[in-house]
């Protein structure tokens, strides 16, 4: 098979499943792991994607905050895996905080018939849980992030210290073998980090694509969570990484 072939067929496989990994491609091409590693490079070099531990992801600026939208159109069906395995963490009349990821607005989709407080300074999760009689919801305010569609800052910081949260459910930009976690957004880092401290349980949901990426500002690193709810397993450095955690398969 001609290099351009395989170039083709890897950039395929790349946008229906927003990763690849390298074993996987080199199956599927029947190539050694060495020749899919230089086809990544040159894919790399030409701007068409970026090389993450164990494979690759689409090419996409990481320091930049996307809005809803975007999210909400990158790994639905990864997204809602983990939401539902997550689902079977929650405690029944427990405070829970839920971060404005797309990730864990799939889970507060899945909230029903349950009795709880939801803690969020997020519109979009108020929104889905506004008609669930079972759920107390608390909202945080304080400066809008309209991309996020959120309310971060010290305001918000501040009001968090008022309440008691048993699970802290949120995603990240990237997670970064030596560096941890980030986020875009200062204000969202900074938020995340002051719920690490004050959560009894921090609960990860990302998707394979998340692990080997870094944005702009870091928050906390692995040994900060408590569980991690993933679609694949991590490649092999960062299950070492995160050993301390539980390591929960959205099968």
């Amino acid at each position: 098979m001609l290099a351009s072939q395989r170039h083709r067929i890897i950039l395929e496989t790349l946008h229906e499943a927003g990763a690849v990994r390298t074993a996987a491609l080199a199956e599927q091409l029947n190539v050694t792991e060495e020749t899919v590693r230089k086809d990544l490079l040159k894919l790399e070099n030409s701007g068409k994607l970026k090389r993450a531990h164990g494979g690759a992801v689409l090419e996409v600026s990481l320091d930049r905050e996307l809005d809803y939208q975007e999210r909400e159109g990158q790994q639905i069906k990864e997204k809602a895996r983990i939401a539902k395995r997550a689902l079977r963490l929650i405690e029944p009349r427990s405070s829970i905080f839920l971060d404005a990821s797309s990730t864990v607005l799939a889970l507060a989709r899945l909230l029903e018939d349950r009795e709880l407080t939801v803690i969020t300074h997020a519109q979009k999760v108020v929104s889905q849980l506004s008609h669930l009689a079972d759920v107390k919801v608390i909202q945080l305010g304080g400066n809008l992030d309209r991309r996020s569609l959120s309310f971060t800052g010290p305001a918000t910081i501040d009001s968090l210290r008022r309440y008691k949260i048993d699970q802290f459910f949120f995603s990240c930009r990237g997670l970064h073998e030596t560096r941890g976690l980030s986020e875009a957004s200062e204000s969202q880092a900074a938020l995340k980090y002051a719920l690490f401290e004050q959560a009894e349980q921090v609960v990860l949901l990302a998707d394979h694509t998340k692990f080997g990426l870094s944005s702009s500002y870091f928050f906390g690193q692995a040994d900060d969570l408590d569980v991690v709810v993933t679609d694949q397993m991590p490649p092999e450095p960062y299950q070492r990484t995160l050993s301390p955690a539980e390591l929960v398969l959205a099968n």
